[in-house]
């Protein structure tokens, strides 16, 4: 044996009080009730922002979802009832239904699930062999129908994996209860062991239509258009496959599915500018780019996406203690009670620190009060107006520069219809989401001059095809921002005036082309300003923070080398390091106030290949020395005279005892050491050490070899710092 299991006994633990949840961080000017207002706000918001990525999820699934539902319900129609035959066939088929989604596998079957009766869910785990395959079918269906039965086998029935009892059990349904189809649904179909699967096939194949079963594949490889069904042709031979009549769907998934998703959620506009955005939060451009980077290069699953979103919701609230008034301004003008909330907040006088930052950062008339003194509460009201105005400018401020991104996209596409390159390829539908911000960096204002210099080289005909397109966008707007229109009806109305130009005509079209132009360029400059100038931006949006990357993809190996490096930046030492110590560790810290794993990873690091356990636990022990020197010297001096006299007076009562003791009694009393003898101490270092070793052996740091054994192999080199 090569493995002990020793249970956890927790009868000392039982009576100690439960420890108490780590504290939230102490934040600078925190409000007294912070941490929880942040919280409230953080769950609105992320409840918001996930549910219209939900209920867009469900508008791009829908379609899919109907066809695979249509196509189930249509399975056992026409040809595959008993009273109609198909002559066409030697045996009847299984209607299988492949989906192919390797983005969203959970969300897209639950869609159709929920639509659904009479479903039984097989997974790889059920389907280690034949018979526990078939008991899982069988089961499934009976506990589904009658949830509260159960089923027992004895001498006078059949064997729970006999699908004979499933169609003895279909047989006796009631004509007006039968259920006229059996889903049987399939998850990660790849990992399934194929051939228990061609088993399981051949068998349900020869109850059909009998038992009106029908299999519902779900695959996550992606399917190519040319072999939409490749895997199972590739994995099952033909016997197998013309037991099934294959259907094949794919669901909409990659790069496509989260473009349309990011691009809906945050850049598109809302449908009234007046009741500002859906979400709360606005997400700025660090988060939407590593967003696309993790999507391109490791994994564009929704899940993946829903992720990463609220782990910037979380970061944003969790830092700053300035988003507690997300849930105190809301996007709808302040009612009585919202204000009241607001006002008692800010009057409290452990929030003195919080309003003196919102009072430096704001502008507002403190004359507006209703109190003509100059003291804090009567500049409240004041604040609070001047909270909710930093509040809308911020909203309009967003909805402007989504506003820019959405013309620049749209003059991008309608130059592409036209056989263009349009504004550049960063620009394309395979990466549009990498510009959901344009202000962001220098490419904005390249193709805002771009787009200037492209609008001047449009023909008549061109130019009359974009206006159209633009002054319907335009017209659609909400009315506060419709004024802008007005610059396009006019070069429109001064195009339709010159289609028959002559040479005199042709100057004049020019010029009108170069005014259009000129508008669109200040018009988009003054979209685009920075949303980092408005008072508090850092409230409602996320800015250029940096991705807490590490909490969503966490590099192992490299936190436990850190940690076994450096462990005081994951825990405070026990001492505070010694100045003057000869031997210190990488960053500084004395080596011997470090833990025993500690002290022998870097003895570890500075071996070679092949490491003698008896030459490692020597270097050990050098350290550990220096820990009980130090603990000595600490010992005040009336404990070192204590030692000695001690072991005097122990001497003499071993000089009084009995002569007739005999000698091994004698021996024994000799060999008790007492806890701070020189014996005690070398197998507390031994123990010590063994524990480490064992430790580095778990982690995976040492292999052992047969050829030597007191020499052990080290499996991590090249550790950076």
């Amino acid at each position: 044996q090569t493995v002990f299991y020793i249970p956890f006994k927790g009868d000392q633990q039982q009576d100690a009080e439960p420890l108490e949840p780590l504290a939230p961080p102490n934040l600078p000017f925190d409000l007294p009730n912070g941490p929880e207002l942040r919280w409230d706000a953080y769950k609105a918001a992320w409840s918001k922002c996930s549910n219209q990525i939900q209920t867009l999820l469900h508008q791009l699934y829908e379609p899919v979802v109907s066809e695979v539902v249509e196509k189930i319900e249509l399975a056992y129609s026409g040809g595959y009832d008993k009273d109609i035959p198909l002559l066409a066939l030697p045996y009847a088929e299984i209607p299988t239904i492949a989906v192919a989604n390797p983005t969203s596998d959970a969300y897209f079957l639950s869609s159709i699930v929920s639509q659904l009766h009479l479903i039984a869910h097989l997974y790889p785990s059920d389907c280690a062999n034949l018979t526990t395959a078939m008991k899982a079918i069988v089961n499934g269906f009976l506990f589904v129908s009658h949830p509260a039965s159960t089923f027992r086998s004895s001498a006078k029935t059949l064997a729970t994996y006999d699908i004979n009892v499933l169609l003895a059990w279909y047989l006796a349904q009631e004509p007006d209860t039968k259920p006229r189809r059996l889903i049987l649904l399939l998850h990660d179909f790849e990992q399934f062991d194929p051939g228990v699967v061609q088993d399981m096939f051949y068998i349900c194949s020869q109850h059909v239509p009998a038992l009106p079963l029908i299999l519902l594949i779900s695959l996550s490889s992606p399917q190519s258009p040319s072999s939409p069904h490749s895997y199972l042709h590739v994995t099952y031979p033909l016997a197998t496959l013309k037991l099934l009549r294959i259907q094949s769907v794919v669901v909409p998934s990659g790069p496509k599915i989260l473009e349309e998703v990011v691009i809906k959620t945050f850049v598109d506009l809302p449908a009234d500018v007046d009741l500002n955005d859906k979400l709360d939060i606005v997400l700025g451009p660090a988060v939407l780019e590593y967003l696309t980077e993790y999507a391109t290069r490791f994994n564009h699953s929704v899940p993946a996406l829903l992720s990463i979103l609220q782990l910037a919701h979380l970061k944003h609230f969790l830092t700053n203690p300035l988003t507690a008034l997300v849930s105190l301004v809301h996007h709808v003008p302040l009612t009585t009670s919202d204000a009241s909330a607001l006002n008692t907040t800010l009057r409290n006088p452990a929030s003195a620190a919080f309003r003196n930052v919102l009072t430096h950062r704001l502008d507002f008339c403190r004359s507006d009060s209703d109190d003509t003194n100059s003291d804090q509460d009567s500049s409240l009201p004041a604040l609070i107006r001047a909270l909710h105005a930093a509040h809308i400018q911020f909203r309009s401020r967003s909805y402007a520069i989504r506003l820019a991104f959405s013309l620049l996209q749209g003059f991008h596409e309608f130059l592409v219809e036209r056989g263009y390159k349009g504004l550049g390829t960063h620009w394309g539908s395979g990466n549009s989401t990498t510009t959901p911000t344009p202000p962001r960096s220098n490419q904005a204002a390249k193709d805002i001059t771009y787009t200037r210099t492209l609008l001047r080289k449009l023909k008549p005909e061109e130019l009359r095809a974009y206006l159209d397109v633009l002054i319907a966008y335009l017209e659609g707007m909400p009315n506060g921002w419709r004024v802008e229109a007005d610059e396009a009806y006019g070069t429109y109305d001064a195009v339709e005036m010159e289609l028959d130009m002559n040479g005199d005509g042709a100057e004049k079209f020019r010029m009108m082309n170069e005014d259009l132009a000129e508008w669109m360029y200040n018009y988009l400059r003054t979209l685009t300003q920075p949303i980092g100038n408005t008072p508090l931006w850092d409230v409602w949006y996320t800015g250029s923070e940096v991705f807490p990357s590490e909490t969503l993809n966490p590099s192992i190996r490299a936190s436990i080398v850190a940690g076994l490096l450096r462990p005081e930046d994951f825990a405070a030492p026990a001492e505070p390091a010694i100045a003057g110590s000869a031997s210190h560790s990488e960053d500084g810290f004395p080596i011997h106030t470090l833990p025993d794993i500690s002290i022998l990873f870097h003895r570890y690091l500075e071996s070679g290949k092949m490491i003698n356990v008896y030459d490692w636990f020597e270097s050990f022990h050098a350290v550990l020395n220096v820990q009980r020197r130090e603990a000595k010297a600490k010992i005040p001096n009336e404990g070192e005279k204590k030692f000695p006299n001690e072991k005097r007076k122990g001497n003499e009562r071993a000089k009084n005892l009995n002569s007739d003791l005999d000698e091994d009694e004698d021996m024994d009393a000799q060999d008790n050491p007492d806890s701070d003898s020189e014996e005690h101490q070398q197998i507390l270092i031994q123990a010590r050490f063994i524990r480490a070793l064992h430790e580095l052996d778990f982690l995976g740091f040492i292999k052992h070899t047969r050829r030597r054994p007191d020499h052990v192999l080290r499996t991590v080199f090249e550790v950076g710092d």
